[in-house]
């Protein structure tokens, strides 16, 4: 096995923002809430030397490593390989490695008053949450957005979550399953597209009148969607 701990630190603090855009991380005089207990007052600091998102409270450590594994739900080889990826290093092929793209499961339902007021503080429309199929779930015991990723043969194949309000959680994925950008299925290869960093934004711009934009499924940092589209 290759050095892990040499790529850890060659990617260096580039990690803190991966792993905070990723779960939502709102910091506050340099903490965030610890997403590994029931952290009612911000006590999760990124610790410089190890590389490494550290609860005061509760002693639980998040590093580059832990967030694939755990919230990615990687295998600590993929890992290891998504962080060469990230460092530039040229990847080896692991795709035969990897579990068989899932379809998935969810249930679902139409929005709520509560949900459709709040994406209309952000001035976007009932009709807009209609035609990009915005609905409603439950995800970790949490009421959330859910966000449906639709092929180019309008193949449901990737889901996300986003909770109710700034602080919520967001970014939550069904394991296994094939991440593309949202929206990949109307759009018209022969003109620019607008790639942007949040279904939100996305629909933002569509409202505004531009159609051919998609948002990418999970931060600006990962790029596991690129050889899927």
């Amino acid at each position: 096995m290759e050095d892990a701990k040499k790529f850890k630190e060659l990617l260096g603090n580039k990690a803190k923002n991966i792993i905070a855009d990723n779960l939502g991380f709102v910091e506050k005089n340099g903490k965030v809430k610890c997403p590994l207990h029931n952290d009612k007052n911000p006590s999760m600091s990124w610790f410089e030397k190890g590389l490494m998102w550290r609860c005061h409270a509760c002693n639980g450590q998040i590093d580059i490593y832990k967030y694939f594994m755990d919230y990615e739900k990687m295998t600590f080889i993929e890992a290891v390989e998504e962080v060469k990826d990230l460092i530039g290093m040229k990847r080896k092929s692991i795709s035969a490695n990897r579990t068989k793209y899932k379809t998935p499961k969810l249930e679902t339902k139409e929005l709520t008053k509560e949900f459709i007021d709040y994406m209309a503080k952000r001035r976007i429309s009932k009709s807009t949450l209609d035609f990009w199929d915005v609905k409603q779930g439950i995800w970790n015991s949490q009421n959330v957005y859910v966000f449906s990723y639709y092929d180019v043969n309008n193949k449901l194949v990737y889901v996300t979550y986003r909770g109710l309000g700034n602080k919520a959680i967001k970014g939550g994925c069904e394991p296994n399953t094939k991440p593309i950008l949202w929206g990949i299925n109307h759009i018209d290869k022969t003109k620019p597209l607008v790639i942007t960093e949040g279904q939100p934004d996305a629909m933002a711009v569509w409202q505004s009148g531009y159609k051919n934009v998609v948002s990418v499924p999970s931060g600006c940092n990962n790029f596991k969607w690129i050889d899927n589209n």
